[in-house]
């Protein structure tokens, strides 16, 4: 949700190393919402990640809220599933 219909980029990054990233996110219109999904594989390394997700807008002046759309229910819930083998 935006102030205006400005681009979004959201990523995932490692400390601040950008791993994956959807740019370009176009919102129509005031208040609408378009989903998105991001998707990485860290092979272990033996090393400490800090994974978080990171967003920006291509206005300063403008906002960008994330929200879960489906509070309540078991669909489109935000997840990060690790899986994690010796």
């Amino acid at each position: 949700m935006l102030t205006a219909a400005v681009g979004v980029n959201v990523a995932l990054v490692d400390g601040s190393t950008i791993l994956q990233a959807q740019k370009g996110i176009v919102i129509p219109a005031v208040g609408d919402w378009i989903p998105f999904s991001l998707k990485w594989l860290i092979n272990g390394d033996g090393s400490s990640h800090t994974i978080s997700l990171v967003y920006l807008t291509s206005n300063a002046a403008d906002s960008v809220t994330i929200q879960n759309n489906s509070v309540g229910t078991n669909n489109n819930i935000p997840v990060m599933t690790t899986f994690l083998t010796p």
